[in-house]
């Protein structure tokens, strides 16, 4: 999953995904995805003044290899669905 969403990276400016995110996890992991494209994300923080969301983008810039700065969470910042922005750190 992660090589697709990487390869994709390489050829577009911008990539959305959409997560639903499972906050408050043991380990910050990729689950299934859902049957309308979602993808489940497993976080490892609190769903507390942003920590989740702040540990998300993180993790995301991490495992995707592209700036902390080029990860945007663009909808969904008080619940588990969000709309996820990221853009090349080449672009």
């Amino acid at each position: 999953m992660l090589e697709k969403i990487k390869k994709k990276l390489q050829t577009e400016e911008i990539v959305f995904l959409n997560l639903k995110v499972i906050p408050g996890s043991r380990q910050n992991s990729f689950g299934e995805e859902m049957t309308d494209g979602t993808l489940k994300i497993s976080i490892k923080g609190e769903a507390e003044k942003g920590e989740a969301n702040r540990e998300l983008e993180k993790y995301l810039s991490r495992v995707l290899e592209v700036s902390p700065d080029h990860v945007k969470i663009v909808s969904g910042k008080k619940g588990r669905k969000k709309r996820i922005k990221i853009t090349p750190f080449y672009k």
